[in-house]
């Protein structure tokens, strides 16, 4: 009973800190006063850690698996899945500014701008996130991101509070869990 309590404590002290501290913060900006959000560095950085660790582990207490090679290579490719997936978590950003909304991940740049958006919607994806989309092009921006606040702030100035409705709802929601 005691370990529950103090698993339950310890999860939400992480949450308040490293999840929902940084998501109410303000945006960074850069020179050009576009506002900047991407994940928290501790989230990135825990999970490159944790992959690492594993990967290292796995390697590490391969004897035990000369019966089972198949489990260990499947170890070890989850590992790195879950490593490269870290990568593109503490590379990806979000630049919005009056006119649009940038997305960087692995490399790729995709561009919105707010009158080419035709809907914006809440998908539970990465915990709760807001789906653009315009003409072929889609971005997923989570709630969990350093400065979303001021991200949804832009929205709801520019679409108004009848088309974000849904959306602010899920992310109070999001919040008081």
């Amino acid at each position: 009973m005691q370990m529950n309590y103090l698993k339950r404590k310890l999860y939400k002290i992480f949450r308040e800190k490293f999840i929902l501290q940084p998501a109410f913060e303000e945006a960074q900006k850069d020179k050009q006063g576009n506002g900047i959000i991407k994940k928290s560095k501790v989230i990135s950085i825990s999970g490159m850690i944790f992959s690492s660790m594993f990967i290292i582990g796995s390697i590490l207490v391969r004897e035990d698996f000369n019966d089972n090679f198949e489990l260990l290579v499947l170890l070890v490719t989850m590992s790195i899945i879950f490593l490269i997936l870290s990568l593109v978590a503490a590379t990806s950003k979000v630049i919005y500014n009056t006119e649009g909304i940038t997305s960087h991940r692995l490399g790729f740049k995709r561009h919105l701008y707010y009158n080419s958006i035709t809907s914006v919607n809440y998908s539970r994806i990465f915990g709760g996130s807001i789906v653009l989309k315009g003409v072929g092009i889609k971005i997923i921006v989570t709630f969990e991101n350093k400065g979303f606040i001021d991200f949804f702030q832009v929205l709801k100035n520019h679409f108004g509070d009848e088309k974000v409705k849904d959306i602010e709802m899920k992310l109070k929601a999001w919040r008081n869990q």
